[in-house]
């Protein structure tokens, strides 16, 4: 992989928009039990296994959102609640390219303890210097099968189309959501989208992104059949991938995959440098990808809380011996128990160090 650096975004990535918040906040899916909210911290009730509910805090937005900064801000914010206040451990995910960014030093200042450890990996495409250059990074193997299947592709008339304005945003949606509710109703039985608040969010936000200039929805087509949607995010040079859905049409064609080499091909009309895979460990993305970005996942425990250190302790030992220690649901979840199974002094040689450094 090319080592050359990713430059981060100039402003915050799309999940600490204000926009996504306020959004997210208006139509708040049921599924999300918040008890208490402190600008665009929210304290979750979890049910981490049967008989066992923590109040998690956490960052407003969806469960599968990017990682999102414990920047300036969000310590302003977080220094307010104070360990009385009634979240029991506070959760949150972060990058390593914006390590900078992170506030970790103010909170050992505080006499937290932070716990870390590795979480999944997000992925770049690095178009600084255009396509073909992007291309010459690859092994010869990858770039020459992207270059055969565009060229493939040409007999079929690929075109990627762009969906624009209210009218626009409202057509893209209503196929997105009849293709993704079939699609993972087969494949799972059950589609994200098939609670209505989580429908009426995701359109609210694109038009909010839409009214920033920083909505890029596109269909692409096949012989003038649409093959896959795919909803992105403009944020200065940098386009960072959504969500994306097939239609069942020229699936031997891998559309979705296709659509992103061409969409790759023509960065320059939309100025774009570089392009974010999102996380989650797919062989594509590993495939095209210009360099990875490793995620960490961090824990603090409220002192005041018991049930949270429990939890915390819990994780930190789970990591480290991962045979040796069953399951949550397998242990009872009774206070007493907890104090004897997860509080410092069970863990060999006292509090377990942070598996990733914070300075």
């Amino acid at each position: 992989m090319n080592a050359e650096s990713i430059v981060l975004p100039e402003i915050h990535h799309p999940y600490q928009l204000q926009s996504f918040y306020d959004c997210w906040w208006k139509y708040l899916s049921p599924k999300f039990d918040i008890v208490d909210a402190h600008n665009n911290l929210a304290i979750h009730r979890r049910k981490i296994c049967k008989g066992f509910v923590l109040n998690e805090l956490r960052y407003a937005g969806w469960n599968n959102a990017w990682s999102q900064d414990f920047d300036h801000d969000c310590y302003e914010q977080f220094a307010t609640l104070g360990p009385q206040s009634q979240w029991d451990y506070l959760a949150l995910t972060w990058p390593e390219s914006r390590r900078a960014l992170q506030q970790f030093q103010r909170l050992t200042e505080l006499g937290l303890e932070i716990f870390q450890k590795s979480s999944s990996t997000a992925y770049w495409v690095n178009l600084h210097h255009g396509f073909d250059a992007y291309l010459s990074q690859l092994s010869p193997a990858k770039r020459k099968d992207i270059r055969r299947k565009l060229k493939k592709s040409e007999a079929l008339h690929p075109e990627l189309r762009r969906f624009s304005g209210a009218e626009g945003i409202q057509q893209f949606f209503f196929l997105f959501f009849k293709h993704h509710l079939t699609y993972w109703t087969q494949k799972a039985g059950h589609s994200y989208f098939s609670d209505p608040n989580e429908r009426e969010f995701i359109v609210a936000w694109a038009q909010a992104l839409e009214e920033q200039g920083a909505l890029l929805l596109e269909g692409f087509y096949l012989n003038n059949t649409l093959t896959n949607l795919t909803m992105n995010i403009l944020m200065g040079h940098t386009l960072y991938s959504v969500m994306t859905i097939n239609t069942g049409e020229y699936q031997a064609f891998a559309p979705g995959l296709l659509s992103l080499y061409h969409r790759m091909a023509k960065a320059e009309d939309y100025s774009i440098l570089q392009i974010n895979l999102g996380d989650g460990e797919h062989g594509y993305k590993a495939g095209i990808a210009s360099r990875t970005d490793p995620y960490y996942s961090l824990l603090i425990a409220n002192p005041k809380s018991i049930r949270g250190q429990a939890y915390v302790n819990y994780v930190k030992y789970k990591t480290l011996n991962p045979i040796q220690i069953p399951e949550m649901s397998g242990i009872s979840a009774k206070l007493p128990n907890l104090r004897r199974l997860f509080l410092p002094g069970f863990i060999p040689g006292g509090a377990v160090a942070s598996l990733v450094s914070v300075a």
